[in-house]
């Protein structure tokens, strides 16, 4: 088993000592099917998201498997199990008394179909049910997301472009609701584990809107998890929409070093665009900026293009297939990339918007969004 994905924060301790805990020892079952055997493999993962221990396996007797929890106390964990055969890594908080996850065909809520882990809700925790509506959510949210990508890749397939464009506007819609729905997820829990996890792994929604995450987070106790989160926190202001863009320096294909401060100094607006050429999303956003890029170049638009490829052969033949005529950069280190870690791209495609005075106006605008920000800037 690896390391523990759903929890990929730093720190969250102390404020995640879990007052529902008590008691060294209480178990857990675990109801599969009646057809489905074999073994569950159960652990722990401690503040930082890191395993407590190697995982154990717990072999499944009469349809029944009993987890034997062990508080950590003094790593404050969160147990996890996974059943190879169903899928999900099932998470939870260690509490007193018995707790029972039962294996249910088709349960609501579930897009992908087949089986999910229900509690006995009779018997859980708040903390504990808190902490199940968090795993429902990101659950849900994992599986449209993954139903809405497996519709894109076919009507890609069969070149299908008001599918596609259709399917674009969904994944649009679902991204914007998904935000808004953790962030009010986050604001309704913030004074139990839930909130505070669903804050800790969702930092990124904040980052662009440090106004927000203050909000938030000044509901917490002073201690180590609002440290932690401040501190994590703090390169976002760096880039808030009115700050000085920050230095970016990086050979281009043949070799030169070029300075994003060189572009700016010459442009009215600048977009610091983030891409590889492994990305597809980045591929399919492309010919929009190409469009835009034509349209507005000649007003003063220019784009500084910095790539997070390793294979300088693969980046160099998508510039030239895609025609991106534009400042290009990369140090060809992938996510190691220096330019990365300062703007906090988590994702790509990224964008930064950086006026002529070197300030930055936005971050991460949709083709329209773009087209009407720089017809805005560009008509002064």
């Amino acid at each position: 088993m690896k390391r523990i994905s759903f929890f990929p924060m730093v720190a969250l301790l102390a404020a995640l000592v879990l007052a529902s805990c008590g008691g060294n020892n209480n178990s857990v079952q675990v109801k599969l099917l009646p057809s489905n055997s074999g073994r569950i493999y159960f652990g722990y993962c401690d503040a930082q998201g890191d395993k407590v221990k190697e995982d154990d396996t717990v072999a499944v007797k009469d349809g029944i498997a009993i987890l034997d929890v062990k508080r950590y106390a003094d790593k404050n964990p969160i147990a996890y199990f996974f059943y190879p055969e169903q899928g999900d890594q099932v998470y939870f908080l260690p509490q007193s008394g018995s707790l029972t996850f039962t294996e249910q065909e088709n349960v609501n809520g579930n897009p992908d179909g087949g089986s999910t882990f229900v509690p006995n809700t009779g018997n859980l925790s708040n903390d504990n049910q808190k902490f199940q509506d968090l795993y429902a959510f990101s659950s849900k949210i994992n599986s449209i997301g993954k139903s809405l990508n497996e519709k894109y890749q076919i009507a890609a397939y069969n070149n299908d472009k008001e599918r596609i464009d259709s399917i674009r506007n969904a994944f649009g819609e679902f991204i914007a609701s998904m935000k808004e729905e953790t962030k009010k997820f986050v604001a309704d829990n913030i004074a139990n584990p839930a909130g505070q996890v669903a804050l800790a792994n969702n930092l990124d929604l904040y980052k662009f809107n440090i106004v927000d995450f203050d909000a938030v987070v000044n509901n917490l106790p002073d201690g180590n998890l609002k440290n932690d989160l401040l501190a994590r926190m703090e390169p976002a202001r760096k880039i808030q929409p009115g700050q000085q863009f920050i230095e970016v320096a990086l050979p281009t294909p043949q070799g030169d070093t070029l300075r994003l401060s060189e572009i700016v100094a010459k442009s009215k607006v600048t977009l610091l665009d983030f891409w590889a050429s492994w990305c597809g999303p980045c591929r399919q956003f492309n010919p929009i900026l190409v469009e835009i890029y034509k349209q507005f170049h000649d007003k003063g638009f220019n784009i500084y293009g910095v790539s997070l490829d390793q294979d300088k052969e693969q980046w160099t033949k998508a510039i030239k297939e895609q025609n991106l005529t534009w400042n290009h950069v990369s140090n060809l280190k992938a996510w190691d990339c220096p330019a990365r870690l300062d703007y906090m791209v988590q994702g790509i495609p990224s964008s930064v918007l950086i006026g002529q005075d070197g300030k930055i106006i936005a971050h991460n605008l949709e083709g329209n969004e773009l087209k009407a920000k720089l017809a805005e800037i560009l008509a002064e």
